[in-house]
């Protein structure tokens, strides 16, 4: 009996495989396809902001300025994507704190849209890297990967702008409305070999579980990570200056929904109940100091003047929360006045 129980323990534990992801699942919900290792990740919802009505007036008024058409082409035409039309999520992530010489070396980028002739976008990319970027770059170097088989490219080479960069530059295409890239080759193999069922993911990592639960991942967009504060020899930097209580925050996440409900919330993570209620009443405090100086503002944007007066601080167990909601109407006068500030700017100087 003892060996029979042994043999079902070993069959339902030591035998367990991975979890495959489908494709449609991670088309779905990209955020399984991030590599766990990532401390922070944002997630922007393009299709849902190009669609916005204030996103529409700022596009039009972008693209009314002279030169606008010269500049946008020679952009399409480096990858042959209309993000206009070709992107609607990003999923960005970051492994560690930035490098000061290059901040974008640990960085991670999950993109879902449409993305087809992949071979031709890695050729005028390396034309525009050629002229613009990198010093003699390699072509793109076209490998699979050896689980998924799923198409990868890379390439290298030294910065035109500083002699100690070395830049590397990976792409992959699970998909034709998958595309990753990283200058970390390891966060790009993470990834894949997450999509091809060969390693765990977020969604097998219980703290990665309990962090998706903290924001609000069907907004617009939204954001977590781990906090690391650090200033001159130990110190606060210096736009936190004075906030001690901010030492004891370990995590934040945000949501922002900017839709007909807008909402935008904060939160910062303790590490125990008492911590995150000291913090909320630093936070109180300085938002208090803030308001004094807002009546210089209210005269000529009294909407947006008030918005610090919609602000709730509040505590919910170790989580120190500021939340700024505005309703409909609130929404509406405020976009109308920001609109206004656009079109007079947008305006020609009048004639001497």
């Amino acid at each position: 009996m003892l060996t029979v129980f042994l043999l079902l323990l070993f069959v339902t534990t030591g035998c367990e495989k991975k979890k495959i992801l489908k494709m449609e699942t991670v088309e779905q919900t990209p955020r399984l396809g991030l590599p766990s290792s990532l401390d922070h990740v944002w997630s922007f919802n393009v299709n849902s902001l190009k669609n916005l009505d204030f996103t529409r007036k700022v596009t039009a008024h972008i693209e009314s300025e002279p030169g606008y058409q010269e500049k946008a082409v020679p952009v399409q035409e480096i990858l042959g994507i209309d993000p206009t039309r070709d992107i609607d999520l990003l999923l960005v992530g970051c492994k560690g704190e930035p490098d000061p010489v290059n901040p974008f070396e640990n960085t991670f980028a999950l993109v879902r849209g449409n993305f087809p002739d992949q071979q031709e976008k890695m050729d005028r990319l390396h034309h525009y890297l050629a002229d613009e970027l990198l010093i003699d770059p390699d072509p793109f170097k076209k490998t699979r990967h050896p689980a998924g088989g799923y198409d990868q490219y890379s390439t290298w080479g030294q910065s035109q702008y500083n002699a100690d960069i070395r830049h590397e530059l990976h792409f992959a295409f699970p998909s034709n409305r998958i595309m990753l890239f990283s200058m970390n080759k390891i966060l790009i193999s993470e990834s894949l070999d997450i999509i091809a069922g060969v390693a765990s993911g977020i969604r097998e990592d219980p703290t990665w579980i309990e962090k998706l639960r903290r924001p609000d991942t069907g907004a617009i967009i939204w954001g977590l990570g781990r906090i690391a504060l650090a200033g001159k020899n130990g110190g606060l930097p210096a736009a936190v200056n004075g906030m001690e209580e901010l030492r004891s925050s370990r995590e934040y996440f945000a949501s922002f929904n900017l839709g007909k409900e807008f909402t935008i919330e904060l939160g910062l993570l303790c590490s125990n109940i008492e911590k995150a209620g000291q913090l909320t009443q630093a936070l109180k405090q300085r938002l208090g100091e803030i308001r004094k100086f807002s009546g210089m503002f209210s005269q000529h944007a009294p909407e947006a003047a008030s918005l610090l007066d919609r602000i709730v601080i509040t505590t919910e167990l170790e989580v120190s929360k500021i939340i700024l909601s505005l309703n409909e109407d609130q929404r509406h006068a405020l976009k109308t006045e920001l609109s206004a500030m656009i079109d007079t700017q947008a305006a020609p100087a009048p004639a001497p």
